[in-house]
C-alpha cells in the first residue's frame, strides 16, 4: 500500500515537473533575438544595403573607360555585270564577295565638368543611408518588440491582481450569505456582492483574451508559429543610471533617423553638382587596334587585308537646350 502511494505521488510529481518544461520561459532577450534571426524586412534591408555596397565602385560612377571588342563577317553571293571606263564589260555569276573585321576599342571619358566624381560620392552616400536606414528598420522592430513583450509582463501582473480581487470577492459573498443566514444582513447585501464578484470575472475573462491575444501578436512580430505558448518574465527591471543629457547627446549623434536626412541633404547637395556639371564641355578619348580583309570576285582588287590602330579626341559642349539647364538647377536647389 505504501509502495502504491509513492508511485502515485512520483507520478505526479514527474508530470508536473514535464509541464513545467512544455511552458516556455521567454525572457526579452530572447524575444529580441528570434526577431531579429527571423524578421523579414530586416532581411530585405540588409539585401538592399548589399546592393548599395556591390555599387559603390569607380567604374559604376564612369571614372573608368570602357573596353570592348567587336568582330562582324559579311558575306555574299551575286551575279554582276560592270562597264568599265575603258569600255569593256565584264560579267560574272555568283560572285562572292566577303568581309572580314575585329579588333577591340577603348572609351574614356576625361572630363565631364566633374560629374563622375560626385556621381561616386553619391553612391557612398547612397550606402551609408542604406545603413541609417537597416538600423532604423532593426531599431524599430526591436521597440515594437519590446513593447508587447513588457505589456504581456503587466498584463500577467494585471492577472494576478484580479485573480487575488475574485479571491476577496468570493470570500465576501460568502460572508454576506452568512450575515443574511444568521440574520444580521439583508438579501440586497449579498445580491450587491454577488454582482461585485460577476464584474470581477468578468474583467478577468476580459484581461485573459488580452493576454492570449498579445502572445499571438508577440509570435508574429518574432516570425515563428503564432500557436507557441509561453511565459513571460515576471517583473521589469529599470536602467537607474539613465540620464536625459546622455540620452539628447545620444539622439542628436546616433539617431538613424536623423542620419539618413543629413545623408539625403548630401545627396541632394550632388545630385545639383551633377546638373551643374551639364554648363562644362565633355572630352573624351578613343582608340582601338583593329584588323580586316575583303576578298571580292570582281574589281581591281581581289583581296585585302588591314591591320592598325585607330585614335582620337572628342569634346562636345551644350550651348542651348530651352533654358532646361536653369530649370533643371532650380528644381535641384
Amino acid at each position: 500500500m505504501i509502495d502504491r502511494f509513492f508511485i502515485y505521488v512520483f507520478g505526479w510529481c514527474f508530470l508536473t515537473f514535464n509541464l513545467g518544461l512544455a511552458q516556455e520561459v521567454l525572457t526579452v532577450e530572447r524575444a529580441v533575438q528570434t526577431a531579429l534571426e527571423n524578421n523579414y524586412q530586416i532581411r530585405m534591408a540588409t539585401n538592399e544595403l548589399k546592393i548599395d555596397e556591390f555599387s559603390v565602385s569607380p567604374g559604376n560612377a564612369g571614372i573608368l573607360p570602357t573596353i570592348g571588342a567587336t568582330i562582324s563577317d559579311n558575306n555574299s553571293r551575286q551575279n554582276l555585270s560592270q562597264t568599265r571606263s575603258d569600255g569593256t564589260n565584264v560579267e560574272r555569276d555568283d560572285a562572292k564577295n566577303k568581309n572580314l573585321n575585329y579588333g577591340v576599342a577603348l572609351d574614356w571619358t576625361l572630363f565631364d565638368g566633374l560629374r563622375m566624381f560626385a556621381n561616386y560620392e553619391q553612391l557612398k552616400e547612397t550606402q551609408r543611408l542604406g545603413e541609417a536606414e537597416l538600423k532604423q528598420v532593426i531599431l524599430t522592430k526591436v521597440g515594437e518588440v519590446m513593447i508587447t513583450y513588457y505589456d504581456l509582463v503587466l498584463q500577467q501582473q494585471q492577472l494576478s491582481a484580479l485573480d487575488s480581487t475574485i479571491i476577496i470577492s468570493q470570500q465576501r459573498v460568502e460572508l454576506a450569505q452568512n450575515r443574511f443566514t444568521i440574520g444580521k444582513a439583508s438579501k440586497l447585501e449579498v445580491l450587491n456582492a454577488q454582482v461585485d464578484l460577476n464584474t470581477d470575472q468578468t474583467l478577468m475573462q476580459r484581461q485573459k483574451e488580452r493576454y492570449a491575444n498579445n502572445k499571438v501578436l508577440l509570435n508574429e512580430q518574432m516570425a515563428r508559429d503564432l500557436k507557441i505558448d509561453f511565459e513571460v518574465a515576471s517583473e521589469i527591471f529599470v536602467d537607474q543610471g539613465l540620464s536625459l543629457p546622455e540620452l539628447e547627446i545620444l539622439v542628436t549623434n546616433e539617431n538613424p533617423q536623423l542620419q539618413a536626412e543629413l545623408i539625403n541633404k548630401k545627396i541632394s547637395e550632388l545630385e545639383l553638382q551633377q546638373i551643374k556639371a551639364a554648363r562644362y564641355p565633355t572630352i573624351f578619348a578613343t582608340t582601338g587596334y583593329n584588323f580586316g580583309r575583303t576578298e571580292s570576285s570582281l574589281g581591281f582588287t581581289t583581296s585585302s587585308n588591314f591591320r592598325g590602330w585607330n585614335y582620337g579626341f572628342g569634346a562636345s559642349l551644350n550651348i542651348f537646350d530651352g533654358f532646361n539647364q536653369n530649370r533643371n538647377e532650380k528644381m535641384a536647389r
